[in-house]
């Protein structure tokens, strides 16, 4: 299975979720830390491993769980769009 193309649409609901809450990031940490503690895991080693300040970390483990946070709404959307069509 290929990993979905993210539409703008989707990319626009997740811009709006993130202003709506501060915590947004953190959250989804959280969830993703329970849903999916693999990625979670990863993400929180390779902070500890690279050896740079924790700004640069945390914009990089912020970018890894958004990229994250697409990827599953496009693929929720497009299994919603099958339904549908269904």
């Amino acid at each position: 299975m290929a990993l979905p193309k993210v539409s703008i649409n989707v990319g626009h609901a997740i811009q709006a979720e993130i202003l709506q809450n501060n915590e947004y990031v953190a959250d989804l940490y959280d969830r993703l830390a329970v849903e999916n503690p693999c990625i979670a895991n990863l993400l929180a080693a390779f902070g500890q491993n690279i050896g740079r300040d924790d700004k640069e970390y945390t914009n990089m483990a912020t970018m890894g769980l958004l990229i994250y946070r697409l990827l599953e709404s496009q693929a929720e959307a497009d299994a919603m769009e099958c339904e549908f069509e269904n």
